[in-house]
This record gives C-alpha cells, structure tokens and sequence, in this order.
C-alpha cells in the first residue's frame, strides 16, 4: 500500500501546488478537500481489515470527474481562464504552424477568446490563431498521442505532390492530395491544422452502423 500513498501524494502535491490560471483555482476549490480527505482516508484507514473502504473516497472523486469528462457534447473554456499568458498576446513574430515559407510568412497575431473541447477519447481542444493577415486559423490541440507518424504521412503526401506537379503538367486528369500541416510539441502533444468541410471516415462507419442495424431490424 505504501508505493500506492506515495505515488498518490506526489500527484496530489502536484494538482495542489499554488494555481497559476483560474481554471486551476476552480479546480482546486471544487475536488480540492476532496482529494486530500481521501489521501488522509488511505493514509489512515478507520478499519485496517477491511481496506477497500479506504478506497471509496477516491471512487467517489473518479466518478465524479469522470461523469464530467464523458459528456457527450462539445464544451467551451475560456482562453483568459486556462491560459493568460496565450490570452495577452498579441502581434507575435511566430509563424503559423506548418508555414515554412521564410519570404511573407504569416504570423500569429492572436490567439482565439475561447477553446471547443471535443467529446472524443482523448478530449482534443480545438482553438483559432488570428494571422496577421487578417484571417481565422482552426487548429486541434491533441494530447495523450504521438503525431510525429502524422506529420511524417504529411511530409509524403507533401513530396507525392511534387511528383504529381510534373505529371499534371503533361497529362489529364490532374492529381493532387490534401494534406495539411501537422507539428509535434513532443512525445505525447502536438497541433494540427484543422479541415473544414471533411467527413470522418469514423463518421461514414458508423452511419453504415446505422443503416445496417435498420435494415435488421425490418427483417
């Protein structure tokens, strides 16, 4: 039991430190006390026999948090909330992500007021970068994942244009295909250019889901 406290007291000690945003106050002020009252519960169980008990407290926390995370729609943050350090800045030198143009290479001038977060597995939070042109860029936040295979399938899909250029100028029809940029922020984090207008192949397998339970059911 003592490696599990030890573990649980360091995660504790870390989403207790001193809030930095007030997304992180609110957090704390909501599952705070709750949070230690369970470590307290764990270090020192009202009935050693029974030490499932101890673990109640956390369940009820899990729950909790878990009824929130598994909503079935979209949700809004606010930027000010989750990040004023992104919220204040503004007319940056930073270049959009995947412009690798040196000459007239748009800028983030902003970033987006407020953050959509998608109701899939890993909650991607999707957001805007005003460019310094003028124009909304959609981006997908996505963590708990490893994008550097995707930005790789982009690269190919980039040269396989390159390639196509000098058949489209000899041959009909043309091809070409759509890719979009893909950066890694590291192992386990990265941006992706949002497509608008695309269909999910998830999408199309499930309304094939849909049709074929139908036709069952009229059999």
């Amino acid at each position: 039991m003592k490696p599990i406290v030890f573990a649980l007291e360091h995660v504790c000690s870390i989403t207790l430190a001193p809030a930095e945003t007030p997304h992180e106050k609110w957090f704390q002020d909501t599952y705070g006390e709750a949070i230690e009252n369970a470590l307290e519960k764990l270090r020192n169980p009202s009935n050693p026999a029974n030490p499932g008990n101890s673990w109640m407290p956390f369940k009820q926390v899990m729950l909790s948090l878990q009824q929130r995370a598994q909503k079935r729609t979209s949700y809004l943050l606010r930027l000010e909330e989750i990040s004023p350090c992104l919220a204040s800045m503004t007319n940056t030198e930073i270049a959009l992500p995947g412009e690798f143009s040196d000459r007239d290479a748009i800028t983030i001038h902003s970033v987006g007021s407020t953050i959509t977060i998608l109701p899939t597995k890993t909650k991607p939070k999707k957001f805007i970068f005003l460019g310094s042109d003028g124009k909304n860029y959609p981006y997908l936040f996505k963590g708990l994942e490893d994008l550097h295979l995707d930005e790789r399938i982009m690269q190919f899909l980039s040269i396989v244009n390159t390639m196509f250029a000098t058949i489209n100028g000899q041959e009909s029809p043309r091809f070409r295909a759509r890719h979009y940029s893909v950066t890694p922020l590291g192992t386990r984090s990265g941006l992706i250019q949002w497509v608008d207008g695309a269909t999910p192949l998830f999408g199309l397998y499930k309304r094939w889901q849909q049709r074929e339970a139908a036709l069952q059911a009229q059999k």
